[in-house]
Protein backbone atom coordinates (compact mmCIF):
# COMPACT_ATOMS: atom_id res chain seq x y z
CA UNK A 1 0.00 0.00 0.00
CA UNK A 2 1.48 3.42 -0.87
CA UNK A 3 1.01 6.26 2.32
CA UNK A 4 0.35 9.15 0.76
CA UNK A 5 0.05 10.96 4.25
CA UNK A 6 -3.74 12.06 3.51
CA UNK A 7 -6.87 10.32 3.25
CA UNK A 8 -8.26 9.44 -0.14
CA UNK A 9 -10.89 10.86 -1.19
CA UNK A 10 -14.29 9.45 -1.13
CA UNK A 11 -16.90 8.16 -3.02
CA UNK A 12 -19.30 11.59 -3.25
CA UNK A 13 -23.54 11.14 -2.24
CA UNK A 14 -25.36 11.26 -5.38
CA UNK A 15 -27.99 14.18 -5.09
CA UNK A 16 -30.52 15.09 -7.95
CA UNK A 17 -30.03 18.64 -7.59
CA UNK A 18 -28.09 20.22 -10.74
CA UNK A 19 -27.13 23.20 -9.38
CA UNK A 20 -24.56 20.83 -7.34
CA UNK A 21 -23.59 18.94 -10.46
CA UNK A 22 -20.17 21.09 -10.84
CA UNK A 23 -18.89 20.08 -7.05
CA UNK A 24 -20.38 16.41 -7.20
CA UNK A 25 -18.02 16.37 -10.27
CA UNK A 26 -15.00 17.42 -8.79
CA UNK A 27 -15.77 15.18 -6.14
CA UNK A 28 -16.36 12.15 -8.38
CA UNK A 29 -13.09 13.25 -10.32
CA UNK A 30 -11.10 12.82 -6.92
CA UNK A 31 -12.41 10.13 -5.97
CA UNK A 32 -11.59 8.15 -9.03
CA UNK A 33 -8.27 10.02 -9.26
CA UNK A 34 -7.30 8.41 -6.17
CA UNK A 35 -9.08 4.90 -6.41
CA UNK A 36 -8.72 3.84 -9.90
CA UNK A 37 -7.70 0.42 -11.04
CA UNK A 38 -4.28 -0.83 -10.16
CA UNK A 39 -3.08 3.20 -8.89
CA UNK A 40 -0.29 1.35 -6.04
CA UNK A 41 1.31 -0.67 -8.51
CA UNK A 42 1.35 1.96 -11.40
CA UNK A 43 2.75 4.20 -8.81
CA UNK A 44 4.85 2.03 -7.45
CA UNK A 45 6.22 1.00 -10.93
CA UNK A 46 6.62 4.96 -11.81
CA UNK A 47 8.56 5.64 -9.00
CA UNK A 48 11.14 2.49 -9.47
CA UNK A 49 11.33 3.24 -13.28
CA UNK A 50 12.31 7.81 -12.47
CA UNK A 51 14.41 6.15 -9.46
CA UNK A 52 16.30 3.19 -12.06
CA UNK A 53 16.79 5.01 -14.70
CA UNK A 54 16.67 8.82 -13.56
CA UNK A 55 18.15 8.59 -10.47
CA UNK A 56 15.02 11.09 -9.91
CA UNK A 57 14.85 12.02 -6.30
CA UNK A 58 12.46 14.33 -3.99
CA UNK A 59 14.46 16.85 -2.59
CA UNK A 60 11.91 16.08 0.82
CA UNK A 61 13.02 12.60 0.97
CA UNK A 62 16.05 10.72 2.30
CA UNK A 63 16.67 7.28 0.81
CA UNK A 64 17.34 4.67 3.24
CA UNK A 65 18.57 0.39 2.79
CA UNK A 66 16.06 -1.94 0.97
CA UNK A 67 14.22 0.46 -0.39
CA UNK A 68 13.01 2.85 2.40
CA UNK A 69 11.95 6.41 2.11
CA UNK A 70 12.40 8.67 4.85
CA UNK A 71 11.17 12.05 5.10
CA UNK A 72 13.64 14.69 5.73
CA UNK A 73 10.96 16.75 8.43
CA UNK A 74 11.12 13.96 10.17
CA UNK A 75 14.34 13.18 10.48
CA UNK A 76 17.25 14.72 12.46
CA UNK A 77 19.58 15.13 9.60
CA UNK A 78 22.93 15.74 11.40
CA UNK A 79 22.76 12.36 12.64
CA UNK A 80 21.91 10.83 9.72
CA UNK A 81 24.28 12.30 7.91
CA UNK A 82 26.59 11.00 10.18
CA UNK A 83 25.43 7.41 10.30
CA UNK A 84 25.78 7.14 6.20
CA UNK A 85 29.41 8.96 6.37
CA UNK A 86 28.48 12.63 4.73
CA UNK A 87 29.64 14.44 7.53
CA UNK A 88 33.31 13.96 8.39
CA UNK A 89 34.88 14.68 11.58
CA UNK A 90 38.21 17.30 11.16
CA UNK A 91 41.40 16.05 12.17
CA UNK A 92 40.86 18.29 15.62
CA UNK A 93 37.76 16.50 16.22
CA UNK A 94 39.25 13.16 15.46
CA UNK A 95 41.93 13.81 17.70
CA UNK A 96 39.85 14.65 20.43
CA UNK A 97 37.72 11.30 20.23
CA UNK A 98 41.00 9.75 20.24
CA UNK A 99 42.05 11.23 23.52
CA UNK A 100 38.43 10.60 24.80
CA UNK A 101 38.82 6.66 24.03
CA UNK A 102 42.41 6.44 25.56
CA UNK A 103 41.76 8.40 28.70
CA UNK A 104 38.35 5.62 29.39
CA UNK A 105 40.61 2.57 28.18
CA UNK A 106 43.02 3.76 31.15
CA UNK A 107 40.88 4.69 33.46
CA UNK A 108 39.12 0.84 32.79
CA UNK A 109 42.08 -0.82 33.14
CA UNK A 110 43.02 1.12 36.75
CA UNK A 111 39.93 -0.66 37.77
CA UNK A 112 41.26 -4.09 36.44
CA UNK A 113 38.57 -3.73 33.12
CA UNK A 114 39.66 -4.52 29.81
CA UNK A 115 38.42 -2.46 27.22
CA UNK A 116 37.18 -4.01 24.38
CA UNK A 117 36.78 -2.44 21.09
CA UNK A 118 33.69 -3.50 18.58
CA UNK A 119 33.62 -6.16 16.34
CA UNK A 120 34.07 -5.15 12.86
CA UNK A 121 30.79 -5.34 10.98
CA UNK A 122 30.58 -7.39 7.30
CA UNK A 123 29.46 -5.52 4.83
Amino acid sequence: MIYEGRPLARLPEWRDDLGIWQEYRKQMEAFYDDHFGFREPLIAFDLMIKRALFAETDPNVLPGREGWLYLKRDCNIDAINDFIGVTKFSRRQLKDIQVRLENRRDWLAGQGIKYLRPLKKAV
